[in-house]
């Protein structure tokens, strides 16, 4: 379960999230990949779809350790989806702007 569900509950951040998101607004989220199904169920109840759909991995071979997903309240033709490790291309050139020179 993700840190901080016993004070803010994914129904009760999904149903404020729909309630502020403008119609082409979107919302993104990362989560432990063991709480993926959850939140996304919680997600679809509160009228918001996936988007795009990032795995995050700590070797290739390795089980999902986190995800990124963002979602909007129009339901896309397709789900963009990718998956990366830490550590490769893909991987530092998304997080490059949060590490100091």
């Amino acid at each position: 379960m993700a840190r901080h569900t016993d004070t803010l509950s994914f129904r009760t951040l999904l149903r404020l999230s729909s309630q502020l998101l403008t119609s082409n607004g979107t919302v993104s989220f990362i989560l432990p990949a063991q709480a993926e199904s959850d939140f996304t169920l919680e997600a679809m109840l509160a009228g918001l779809y996936i988007n795009k759909r990032c795995i995050i991995r700590s070797k290739p071979s390795a089980a999902p350790k986190r995800v990124m997903l963002l979602f909007t309240k129009q339901r896309p033709a397709a789900v963009e989806e990718s998956d990366i490790t830490i550590g490769d291309a893909a991987y530092i050139a998304l997080t490059q702007g949060f590490y100091f020179n």
